[in-house]
């Protein structure tokens, strides 16, 4: 999520075309990424670029692919290792409008890394924080998330979020003008 508002400003218009036109055949060439990363990746995009029924055909293709999988217990890993199948399955949900299932399988999440046995490394239950926080400003859940986001501040997590990525990246701009959002980003206890 953090390079995502770099990726928005920075990079030139063709760039971002790129996300539109890369196929999945090409984005797991090299078994650097998997289909479920990709079909992330592209629901993301679109949703951020503003094109919520192509998204939502991503999204329900990842849910097909990571229901099942899910379901019989097994824990794929979708994202260089560190990628998280019951976030990206929240966060399909919440693209195609199943926002109590995103509820209910984000704060289950959630709760599973914070009382996990020792995570793999220190940043597992950071991420997991800006993961939910990120499903629940998609579902509505702005307090909720504003919350979660002060706890992963507190936390070693500066490559995933800080108050300067919070500010730039258009993924949190459902929260701008709420006013635990405002002082978070603005530095204020």
């Amino acid at each position: 999520m953090a390079g995502y508002a770099i990726w928005l400003h920075v990079f030139p218009p063709a760039v971002l075309t790129a996300k539109d036109t890369i196929t999945l055949a090409g984005y797991v060439r090299g078994d650097w990424a998997t289909p479920e990363f990709f079909q992330l990746m592209k629901a993301r995009h679109f949703w951020l670029t503003g094109r919520p029924d192509r998204a939502r055909a991503h999204a329900d293709s990842l849910i097909a692919l990571l229901e099942p999988v899910l379901r019989a217990g097994a824990e794929p890993l979708i994202e260089y290792g560190t990628g998280q199948p019951r976030s990206a399955l929240a966060e399909a949900y919440a693209y195609v409008g199943r926002p109590a299932d995103a509820a209910r399988l984000i704060d289950a999440h959630l709760e599973k890394r914070r009382r996990g046995p020792v995570p793999s490394w220190y940043l597992n239950l950071p991420i997991a924080l800006v993961d939910a926080a990120y499903v629940d400003v998609l579902i509505g859940r702005r307090d909720l998330a504003v919350a979660r986001l002060e706890e992963a501040l507190r936390l070693p997590s500066g490559t995933w979020i800080s108050r300067a990525l919070l500010r730039a990246d258009p993924s949190w701009a459902p929260l701008r003008g709420h006013p635990g959002f405002e002082r978070l980003i603005a530095g204020d206890p």
